[in-house]
This record gives C-alpha cells, structure tokens and sequence, in this order.
C-alpha cells in the first residue's frame, strides 16, 4: 500500500520518508498513550524510551515499510477498545476506521477480527456488555480483507497462505505436526527478540547470559501482566498475530517491531518482579529495572555492534544498472520480476516483483506461471542467499526455460519461458505436455508488489 501510494501521488522520495519516519513516531506515541493507561507511571515511558534504541526500528524508520502506519492503527484500536467506559458512536466509529485502515496496510491485521470477536465474548459474559457494539466494526473489518484479499495481487489468497504455510510441501499438516512446528518457528524469532534487548556488548558470552536474564523477564513479566489485567483487547490481538506470524512460511524480524512495546513492558515488570523476590522495595526496584534497561541500551549504543547500514540496491553502482536493466526490459514488455528484494524494483516505471520462494525448482517454476512472471533476478545486498540458490537450482534442472539476458559482478537478470510455449511431443503415446509441470504447486501465496498486469 505504501509503494502504490507513492507510485499513485508522485510524491517525491524524501516526503514518502518523512512520512515513514511520522508513522514511527505516531506508533511510539500511541503505545505510549495505551501504556499510561495502566496505572505504571514509570515503566510505561521507560518502555517507549528504550523502544526508541532498538536499532531496527531507528534504522528502518525512514525506509518505505508499512510497519509502522499499521502498528500505530493496531495499537490505536487497542487503545479504543479497552478504555474503560461505555463504548460511543464516535468510539465505535473510530475503532472501526483504525482497523480497516490496519487491514489495508498489512494483511496480518486480519489478526482483529478473532481478536474482537474473543475479547467481545468475554466481555459479554463477564460483565453482560452487548454484542451490538462490536457489530459494525466486525462487519466492515471482514469486507475490508474480502475486498483486499480479492482484488489485490499482494494479498490475494492470503487466508490459504496462512492456512497452508505450516507445511513447506504443500500438504496440509496434521494437528500433533503443526503443534510440533510451531515452537520450532518460535525458536526463530529468539533472535529478533533478543535483538530487541539490545546487544550490549561485543563479547559473545557476556550477550548470551545477559539476553538469558532479559528473556527470564519478559515471561515472567508476560505472565504478571495477563494475570492482572485480565482480558484485554490488546492481549487477544497479540495472540492471534503471533499465531498468524508463526504460521507464516518466512521469518521477518520486521513483523515483530508492534510487540516492542508490550515486550520492553513486561521485561521491565518481569526485572521488578525479580528485585522484589530479593526483597527489594517495589517502587526502588521498578527504578533499578528502568535503570538498568536504560544503561544497557547505552552501552549498547557506545560498546556494541555496529547495527548493518540500510543499503539498498540502487544505492550500489551494480544495483543501478540493474535497474536500467529492468527499465530497459520494460520498454519492450510489461516486467513481473522475482527478486529477493522487491520492493525497491517494484518502484521502477513498468516493473511488479515478487519474492522468492524457498521451494524446488518445479513448485518455482510452477508459482511463476501462475503469476505470469517474465524474469528472475539472481543476485542481493544481504547474506542471506536462500532466494538466490532457489532460482540457481531452477535453472539448472530447467535451463530451457531461462534465458540470460542481463549480468554484472553482483546481479544477474534471466527472461523466463512460459511452460506453455514449452510443448513437447511425449515419446510414447504422441501426446503434447507443457515442461516442468510435474512438481506440486507451492501452497503458499507471495506478496507482489508494484502495479503491473492483473492478479493471476
């Protein structure tokens, strides 16, 4: 929605990240607001602060990423919706505005909807609240993913993608294997939580124990903070986005950026909790847990890892003429590109692009038929080769469906065939097969960025 946005204005490239940065301060500013609703004077702010020195979050503030927009909407219906008091038109309204704007920032939102309907549920029966009020919002919130999901080739089929994505091969998983897969998923992110707590060092041993003792914290503070607060509507939203984040087939530390507030939050409550059990005061040892974070997040700042710079690939002389590239490609025909990084191609006049999915070569080939792609990009910025030696791999099993027709030291640009124009005569019986039709579709639906073409 952001890069289409920008396509559709012509805005030029500094406001869209002027814009992004605003988004990034807006979020902050609104979990701070739902934050100073829970009667912590101290640790509701400190979270915010210590949020502003996640290096991530600073580092991708000003890029083109709709994370930000859709964590302050997320965090807005929270706040809405868990204010105390009678819910007015002018509430329900708002809550229902800020979830169908979240919807159409990221399809992940679509989390609301069970959220809404859980904590409804409970409000209904705990305290005879009536179900009239959360009506509109649920009505307009399904519409919203229904038109998207329908109409949009990003999100299309985002529900199947969801359902499916336990299962790399295409099968729908039994319950006892998604149980067994989804801690295993959860294990992934470890990494992007504990970068959340910062690296404070560059001594391996000492960053193991501390982000041992941070993660303590954040359980025990997660579970003190349910306990007391019972069930709110922030709680349920977390729960059912976490469910869909695990379930999805890719890990992206960026998916978890609307948890850095509610994770800060129970660390610090979770090291209060720790310096109460040795008998310190509660108010001193909510201060030295704040403290603490606060000189963490400092000498992360003087003694740690540098964070990695935001580079993208027009920023290098080879990713430069990569995209002259593609602009050339596209004087001739529309351009649907799979790329590891398609969101920067995607800006470019005539271009679409998708990523790459880890599957073999057949279910590759197979999702680049069904989304009419013309080219394949080999070749990024980042250490993560895993798209690259998909489409390697796809190359050599089915050379003749590729076609180089750009390369340089660092990128390389290869026209695909369409199976279709592929016929060949079967040997035994004379009848025609489209090549590379064998392998299984890959389950999993692939976001699409850019405006070219229509949805498969």
């Amino acid at each position: 929605m952001v890069i289409a946005a920008v396509e559709g204005v012509g805005a030029p490239l500094v406001v869209a990240r002027l814009l992004m940065i605003a988004s990034a301060v807006l979020f902050l500013y609104v979990a701070g607001r739902y934050l100073a609703t829970l009667d912590d004077p101290l640790l509701g702010p400190a979270s915010i602060l210590l949020c502003a020195f996640i290096p991530n979050l600073a580092l991708f503030a000003s890029g083109l990423y709709s994370d930000f927009a859709f964590a302050a909407l997320a965090w807005g219906c929270c706040l809405l919706a868990d204010r105390p008091g009678a819910w007015s038109g002018r509430r329900v309204a708002a809550l229902t505005a800020f979830g169908a704007l979240a919807i159409a920032f990221r399809t992940a939102a679509v989390a609301l909807i069970p959220a809404l309907v859980v904590h409804q549920a409970w409000r209904a029966w705990r305290y005879r609240e009536p179900w009239r009020r959360a009506l509109v919002p649920l009505i307009v919130w399904v519409a919203t993913y229904l038109a998207i999901d329908l109409s949009l080739p990003v999100t299309q089929g985002y529900a199947h993608q969801v359902a499916s994505g336990a299962s790399s091969t295409g099968a729908m998983p039994s319950v006892l294997a998604l149980i067994a897969l989804l801690p295993r998923r959860a294990m992934a992110y470890q990494d992007f939580v504990s970068a959340m707590h910062f690296t404070p060092t560059p001594w391996r041993g000492v960053n193991l124990a501390y982000h041992a003792v941070a993660l303590v914290a954040l359980v025990i503070g997660a579970v003190r903070w349910v306990r007391r607060a019972g069930v709110r509507f922030l709680f349920c939203l977390a729960a059912f986005y976490v469910a869909i984040v695990l379930l999805m087939p890719w890990q992206i530390a960026r998916f978890l950026w609307p948890l850095a507030p509610m994770i800060w939050f129970a660390t610090l409550d979770g090291a209060r909790a720790m310096l109460q059990a040795a008998r310190v005061d509660r108010v001193r040892a909510g201060e030295a847990a704040v403290l603490a974070a606060t000189s963490i997040a400092l000498v992360a700042v003087l003694l740690g890892p540098e964070p990695p710079s935001l580079v993208g690939i027009g920023d290098v002389r080879e990713g430069r003429a990569l995209y002259a590239a593609l602009e050339r490609e596209a004087a001739t025909m529309p351009v649907r590109a799979m790329m590891p990084n398609p969101r920067d191609a995607a800006r470019l006049p005539g271009v679409s692009a998708m990523s790459v999915p880890p599957v073999k070569p057949d279910s590759l080939l197979r999702e680049a038929d069904a989304y009419r792609i013309t080219h394949a990009v080999v070749g990024s910025l980042g250490v993560d080769l895993t798209a690259d030696r998909a489409v390697l791999r796809a190359v050599r099993a089915h050379p003749e469906r590729f076609r180089r027709v750009y390369a340089n030291q660092q990128f390389t640009v290869y026209r695909l065939r369409p199976a279709r124009e592929l016929q060949v005569r079967r040997a035994d019986g004379g009848e025609r097969t489209a090549v590379s039709n064998s392998g299984q579709r890959c389950r999993a639906v692939w976001p699409f960025y850019g405006s070219t073409g229509q949805p498969p």
